[in-house]
C-alpha cells in the first residue's frame, strides 16, 4: 500500500473508539499543547493540517513494520519530553487501521514492570504499543514501540 495522506475530517469518522478518552485521537493524531504549554502526542503523520509536524531531518529509518521515531513539534512547539521524539506508526496503515491495532493491543494490554501507569500490548501484525490510561481504563495516549 502507497503513503497517503487524509483529511482532518476523517478522524470525525473513525469507528470504535469507545475505549478512547475525548481528547486521545487529537493527542495521538494531532498533537496537543498541554495546559503547561508542553507538545505532547503527535505519532502519525498522515493526516494533513494538523498543528503536529515532524522536524525535518530527525527522522529514523522504519523497522520491519513501519514504526519510525522523530523530534516533533506541536503548533511550533517542540516536544521535550523523551529528548523531543515520538514514535510513529506506520505510514502504510490509515488512520482506521491504526485505531483497529490499538485496539487490538488493548484487548491483551499489560502493566509495564516498574512503571505507574505505562501499558504494553501487542497488535495482530506484532507491533508492540505502549499506552496510558485514564482512572477508568480508557486510552489516554498509544504508541508504537520502537
Amino acid at each position: 500500500m502507497l503513503e497517503t495522506s487524509y483529511g482532518k475530517s476523517t478522524l470525525n469518522s473513525l469507528k470504535n473508539t469507545e475505549n478512547f478518552t475525548d481528547s486521545a485521537i487529537e493527542h495521538i493524531f494531532e498533537g496537543q499543547v498541554n495546559a503547561r504549554g508542553k507538545a505532547v502526542g503527535y505519532h502519525y503523520e498522515g493526516i494533513e493540517g494538523t498543528s503536529g509536524n515532524v522536524i525535518p531531518g530527525t527522522e529514523s529509518s522504519v523497522n520491519n513494520i513501519g514504526v519510525y521515531k522523530a523530534q516533533v513539534e506541536v503548533n511550533g512547539i517542540p516536544k521535550t519530553a523523551n529528548g523531543g521524539f515520538s514514535t510513529f506508526y506506520s505510514k502504510n496503515l490509515s488512520p482506521q487501521q491504526v485505531v483497529d491495532a490499538i485496539n487490538e493491543a488493548y484487548s491483551n494490554c499489560e502493566l509495564k514492570l516498574g512503571t505507574r501507569n505505562t501499558y504494553q500490548g501487542v497488535a495482530n501484525n506484532g507491533m508492540k504499543i505502549d499506552m496510558f490510561l485514564d482512572q477508568s481504563g480508557k486510552i489516554i495516549s498509544a504508541f508504537p514501540e520502537e
